[in-house]
């Protein structure tokens, strides 16, 4: 048994181990076997001390029947390096040795010294604690000690997780009221921007898992990551902090070019541009994307192409040139047709293609082009109508005393298509007598109807009457010509007979139909 073992078995007999303090105590005893003595060594005091509490050193009596460099810590070295602190006696001689050997034990009694040794005891297999183990590959002697550990996640209700029990002399183990419980992990600690789940109980070796809240990563990109629940209850510990997230690098348009910011974090947006000579589909060349929370870009789907600009617009009485095609920004002209105008005058706009490749609208519309004010003619003056169109005439009429050159007073000037007046050059004049005129002619219009009208030469016997080289009537203002619109009387009895007879035969022909009506009427009655 091991010297602690030695010194309790010599005391559970009401004794202790033996202290020869003698060279007669030591001559009397010579055995074969090593006897564990009752004395070893006490650090604190740098000698060896006697179960009574004596001391003894390199000058004790007893030093001459030590083993040849034995005892090691009686050889004046502070203390016993190699852990030989306690004394054994063999062949009357004794000598240190590692107090855990296991030696025989002598005992004595408080009056006599006598040899006893105590029957060897084995310790029982020490009991089993659910959730604790021990080692039981060692055989234990009385006085030694037996060590109980708590199985991972498991722990005594002081925190320990390990306890001893000691054999005692008759073999059994001292008892305990010691169990292993497992250890609940702490609350894990509140991470800001984060959550865990918290609602499920975790022990030691347990995972937990942090996630970002939506919108928030790690610095590295990552949304969640774990800690775990150490063996004294505890999480581990990081540096770990969920900052928002930030939108990547916006995708890429073709056939534009967008700002670039560095950092774009969400509610910040970024502007793209088209290209020259290209645009969306709505027209424009610019548009903004949003950075979203979460750190995404909105949804939208635009894109730059090169747009053509539809067919322009049809307007009546107007003509344009529609073999070019244009783009965007580019103009065309509309004319209006020969004889049509706008309504202030010009005969010609322009309309411009819209991003959206549209035309612009405007109410721009083709009238006919009315003639403006007849010219003025010295010494007459003409019927006004405030709104000439071609085709339409105005009245000129010579003032009181003024004649044309054909000796008329009277002519009409046409509006013709276009807003012109037809060409005239038509003067109202004083007529001029010669001095030397005996006559005056007057020509008329070609015949009418059959009637031909001679030049009439008259001679001019007055002084007082003017005479023209020729003069000009109107052949509707005649008496001849008004005399062929009327029937002249007839007073022929032939010509009243065939009067008479075509008025019975027209009233003859309305009364037919009338008579037959009538006879029907009474019939059905």
């Amino acid at each position: 048994m091991t010297w602690e073992a030695a010194k309790v078995s010599c005391e559970a007999e009401g004794m202790e181990l033996v202290t020869y303090k003698s060279l007669t105590e030591f001559s009397n005893i010579y055995s074969s076997e090593r006897y564990w003595l009752g004395t070893s060594w006490k650090p604190f005091r740098q000698q060896f001390q006697w179960v009574d509490g004596t001391l003894w050193s390199i000058n004790d009596a007893i030093v001459p029947f030590k083993s040849a460099t034995e005892p090691n810590c009686l050889e004046g070295y502070e203390s016993c390096a190699s852990n030989q602190n306690c004394i054994y006696l063999e062949y009357s001689k004794f000598g240190s040795q590692r107090c855990s050997n296991t030696y025989q034990s002598l005992c004595q009694t408080s009056t006599y010294k006598i040899m006893y040794n105590p029957i060897f005891t084995t310790c029982t297999s020490p009991t089993s604690i659910i959730n604790a183990a021990t080692d039981t590959t060692v055989v234990k002697s009385p006085g030694e000690m037996i060590t109980y550990t708590c199985d991972f996640g498991y722990e005594l209700s002081n925190g320990q997780t390990s306890w001893t029990r000691e054999c005692g002399v008759d073999g059994s183990w001292t008892t305990d009221s010691n169990v292993c419980v497992v250890i609940t992990c702490t609350s894990p600690p509140t991470i800001i921007n984060a959550v865990t789940d918290t609602t499920v109980v975790k022990s030691p070796g347990q995972m937990i898992t942090y996630t970002c809240d939506f919108g928030y990563e790690l610095p590295g990109g990552q949304t969640s990551w774990t800690r775990e629940c150490g063996v004294d209850g505890n999480w581990t510990t990081d540096s770990y902090v969920c900052v928002v997230k930030q939108c990547k690098a916006p995708p890429a348009v073709s056939n534009s070019n967008h700002n670039t910011v560095a950092v774009i974090y969400p509610g910040e947006k970024i502007t793209y541009t088209c290209g020259p000579g290209y645009y969306m589909s709505n027209g424009q060349t610019v548009w903004t994307r949003l950075c979203e929370w979460g750190g995404t870009w909105a949804m939208e789907s635009n894109s730059c192409s090169v747009i053509t600009c539809s067919s322009p617009p049809t307007v009546i009485n107007a003509v344009t040139d529609t073999t070019v095609v244009k783009s965007p920004g580019g103009m065309i002209t509309y004319t209006c047709d020969f004889g049509y105008e706008l309504s202030d005058g010009q005969t010609s706009w322009t309309r411009e293609c819209g991003v959206d490749g549209n035309w612009t609208t405007d109410s721009n519309v083709c009238i006919v082009k009315q003639c403006i004010t007849p010219p003025a003619v010295s010494n007459s003056n003409h019927n006004t109508i405030a709104v000439i169109y071609p085709g339409e005439k105005i009245t000129y009429t010579c003032d009181t005393g003024f004649y044309t050159s054909n000796g008329q007073t009277v002519w009409i000037r046409f509006c013709e298509w276009g807003g012109i007046w037809a060409l005239d050059t038509n003067s109202c004049s004083v007529p001029v007598v010669t001095e030397d005129a005996t006559t005056m002619s007057v020509t008329t219009d070609p015949p009418v109807g059959g009637c031909s009208c001679n030049i009439a030469e008259v001679p001019n016997t007055s002084p007082s009457i003017q005479t023209f080289s020729s003069f000009k009537v109107e052949v509707k203002t005649t008496s001849a010509y008004r005399r062929s619109l009327v029937s002249a009387p007839d007073d022929r009895v032939s010509s009243a007979v065939i009067g008479y007879m075509g008025v019975f035969i027209l009233c003859l022909v309305l009364a037919v139909p009338l008579l037959f009506d009538v006879l029907n009427i009474f019939s059905k009655e």
